[in-house]
């Protein structure tokens, strides 16, 4: 074929929207790394837009290589529109444009180094993620459009899959793989242009779709039954390091920031005594680095060879509560083992289960799921006496006391709050009440703002606003230039109390201080400013008489898939720490979907409407069926605009209304079709009864409509009386309705080469005569009739066997 011939029809291919869809679904296999549907909105967006302008370019028989070139320019004008604030008019992009996306590049990258999956993606991510599926969409339409190589597509799609595939350490899900999969069997069955400038198929058609069907479906069995191919331990890592499901990580940093907004069911832990001051502790970090944060360098963990744990060098035991605790694993992932208090054995201990008394870590040396597991404990409650007391030589590890070498500024802060304290408790004291100080200090998730290069300076002297992060290693920092045995503590609160367990999730991650009493080991200092009353300090941080039973919220328990009850907040407004603190703390809100549903809908419904709308006036060369689908094209727009307007309304109803209302737009929708195929049947017959010029054309039209509504496929270059010869035989038509087609042939023969136009009143009742005979010996199903082939779907091939069909007994042979 011709590159002429190519321009001229490669843009009514289907591979087109086709591949566009294969990309998205395989998009989504990206949900396993990302949280939100901003993402996804995104995405989806850049591939609608590139497909979009791809189909118009290629409708205006632009060159291959200026539609590939447009594709590209509009993606830059699309990402200037979205994420520069130095353009001209929105969309053209101007000097500083590229230093605004080297700036979202840059953060991104560090975004991507430092979150843990998945992550709810903020600016410089959404930009990443963008300018790739953008650039992804351009490469995959050239491939499947203007190289007519579907099936290369399928290399770039690969690539994109294995992109959560390698920073999974699990299988993905298997709809991620059952999506792709279908995409790739779409794109193989995707209509291209032929030589002649009809729509045809690759050659592959039902068999294709059955085999590739039921490859997919027997992959994805196998996959799911025999042995998990998963990616751990295919990509370098460090023990902790990488997560799955739900993990926290250790390494506190002072700029952490919220990534995940999903709450999820954790841990359950049984046999927990109902008092203040406990935390469930996941690993310590006993070393600081200046702008960093805390680290667990230097864990000696040893193999746990019995059900008695090794203990640290302590004079006597500190006073408390012996309990045996259940933990169980229920979304948590990870290599640390929690536990309470101060673990004195484990009853069954497993195979690569390691503990490092000094540091009181109990380590795991694979990341361990859906286990259970027993821990006798000793929960310590000292006295302010026995704290008080608690003087002497410290028999700590040297690492412990290590002064970190910090801004002056600092060091003096720390002279300044312990002066006149002479007693390790006080002192300790003195630091956690300086920190909770909510006139001084402002608990916000949005983290320490301002960064001069030192983030806990930052955090102490300038913003003075953060989370549990930012006040637990304030306060390690402190203890530790003021001469006390400090580490920080990081794990989780203890939830919620259900009844008969306490339930632990995404909202419980805390960190905390915990400092060495000479004679009573490690004691526990939160220096957060909550009141939220799943956090509730050791009695001695606040002069409190310890209390055996102290109030707790009883509230149903989250599951792995339902939010989690909303928790109380501060008197003052502020938001407490498991809802907004924490190692990784979680934010309540889910999602907008409210918002979210009305823009994909309103991006989706344009974009359609604009293709399909050029799409359906292009492949009829019918006047008025092209005036009607211009028109109807301009109505659905102003509908859908008006549809999605209605439903930002409804975004605050009831779930019910959103529900009523898309089930009465999809009705109203599926009446589209018949009403526009009524509405081109009224316009026709006026004009056939009007008679003039056209009339004659028009009548015939509007049999062959009728007749392809019926499954008969009639091409518009089929000559007047092969088509009528067809009809004849597919519907059985009487005698009556034969001699009205006759009429109907006459009429038209004479309206193209005599310049008598036939009489009207003949021409119409001959029509109605046909059109009577098709009901009577044909009538349309209700599927035709609610869905009109006419309107749906385009006029078949030239290379049908059933043009050449011979005369029926010499009909219609001879006028």
């Amino acid at each position: 074929m011709s590159t002429s011939t190519e321009r001229e029809s490669g843009w009514l291919s289907s591979a087109g929207p086709v591949s566009a869809l294969a990309l998205l679904l395989t998009t989504l296999s990206l949900s396993s790394l990302l949280s939100g549907v901003s993402w996804l909105l995104h995405a989806l967006v850049a591939i609608m837009v590139i497909t979009g302008v791809g189909v118009g370019l290629r409708s205006l028989r632009w060159h291959p290589a200026l539609v590939v070139l447009g594709q590209f320019s509009t993606l830059i004008g699309l990402l200037t529109a979205m994420f520069s604030t130095h353009a001209f008019l929105i969309v053209i992009p101007s000097g500083a444009t590229a230093g605004d996306f080297a700036a979202l590049a840059s953060g991104a990258a560090e975004q991507i180094r430092e979150a843990v999956p998945p992550v709810s993606p903020p600016s410089g991510m959404l930009f990443v993620i963008t300018a790739g599926i953008g650039l992804v969409a351009v490469l995959v339409d050239t491939l499947a459009v203007t190289a007519s190589a579907p099936a290369a597509c399928g290399l770039v799609l690969l690539a994109l899959y294995a992109i959560p595939a390698s920073l999974s350490e699990s299988l993905l899900p298997w709809w991620a793989f059952l999506l792709a999969a279908t995409g790739f069997g779409l794109l193989l069955t995707a209509q291209r242009t032929d030589d002649s400038g009809g729509l045809r198929t690759n050659g592959l058609g039902p068999a294709a779709l059955t085999v590739g069907g039921t490859a997919a479906v027997i992959a994805l069995l196998a996959g799911s039954s025999l042995t998990g191919v998963g990616t751990e331990g295919r990509l370098p890592g460090e023990l902790g390091g990488s997560q799955i499901g739900y993990d926290i990580d250790p390494m506190v940093s002072l700029r952490g920031q919220l990534d995940k907004k999903t709450q999820s069911e954790l841990f359950r832990v049984r046999n927990l005594p109902d008092r203040e001051g406990l935390y469930m502790r996941a690993v310590t970090l006993r070393k600081f680095t200046p702008n960093k944060g805390w680290s667990p360098e230097g864990l000696m963990a040893e193999q746990v060879d019995s059900t008695v744990l090794r203990q640290p060098d302590v004079e006597r035991r500190p006073p408390g509560t012996l309990s045996t605790v259940s933990i169980e694993f229920v979304g948590a992932k990870t290599n640390w083992l929690p536990t309470f208090g101060l673990p004195l054995g484990l009853p069954n201990p497993q195979p690569g289960w390691n503990y490092d008394p000094e540091a009181t870590v109990l380590v795991a040396d694979q990341k361990l799921s859906g286990i259970s597991y027993q821990e006798h404990v000793l929960l310590p409650q000292p006295s302010l006496e026995d704290l008080r007391a608690a003087n002497g030589p410290s028999t700590v590890d040297p690492a412990y006391t290590q002064r970190p070498e910090v801004d002056p500024r600092i060091a003096q802060l720390a002279r300044d709050i312990t002066k006149d304290k002479t007693t390790t408790y006080d002192k300790a004291r003195a630091i956690t009440d300086y920190l909770r100080d909510r006139g001084r200090f402002t608990y916000s998730l949005d983290g320490p703002g301002k960064d001069t290069g030192d983030a806990l300076a930052d955090f102490l002297f300038t913003s003075r606003k953060g989370y549990c992060q930012q006040f637990a290693a304030a306060m390690g920092v402190l203890a530790r230039l003021s001469g006390m045995p400090a580490r920080v503590a990081v794990g989780y609160t203890v939830g919620f109390n259900s009844g008969e367990y306490r339930s632990i999730t995404t909202g419980d991650p805390h960190a905390w201080v915990e400092v060495w009493f000479p004679g009573l080991g490690w004691q526990t200092f939160d220096p957060t400013p909550l009141t939220d009353q799943r956090v509730t300090p050791p009695a001695y941080q606040s002069d409190r008489t310890p209390s055996a039973s102290p109030t707790t919220t009883a509230v149903p328990s989250p599951t792995a898939s339902t939010a989690t009850p909303t928790r109380p907040g501060s008197p003052d407004g502020s938001k407490d720490d498991a809802q907004n603190g924490g190692v990784t703390p979680t934010a309540q809100q889910q999602p907008n979907w409210p918002l979210g549903v009305p823009v994909l809908l309103l991006v989706v419904l344009l974009v359609a409407l604009v293709v399909l709308s050029v799409v359906s006036v292009r492949t009829t060369r019918d006047p008025v069926v092209r005036r009607t689908r211009t028109a109807w094209g301009s109505v659905s727009a102003l509908a859908a605009i008006g549809g999605v307007a209605v439903l930002a309304v409804f975004a605050a109803l009831p779930w019910w209304v959103w529900v009523a209302a898309i089930a009465g737009m999809a009705f109203i929708a599926a009446l589209v079709p018949m009403v526009a195929r009524s509405v081109v049947r009224r316009r026709r017959l006026r004009q056939v009864a009007a008679g003039g010029d056209g009339a004659a054309i028009a009548a015939w039209r509007e049999l062959r409509a009728e007749s392809i509504d019926r499954g008969v496929a009639i091409h518009e270059a089929d000559t007047v009386r092969g088509a009528a010869r067809r009809m004849v035989k597919h519907h059985d038509i009487d005698e009556p309705g034969r001699e009205g087609i006759r009429v109907l042939i006459t009429a038209v023969e004479r309206q193209w080469y005599s310049p008598t136009p036939p009489d009207s009143a003949e021409l119409a009742a001959s029509l109605h005569a046909v059109l009577a005979s098709l009901r009577s010996r044909d009538p349309l199903s209700f599927r035709q009739r609610l869905w009109p082939r006419s309107v749906l779907v385009a006029p078949p091939s030239y290379d049908e066997a059933a043009l050449e069909e011979p005369a029926l007994d010499g009909e219609f042979s001879t006028v």
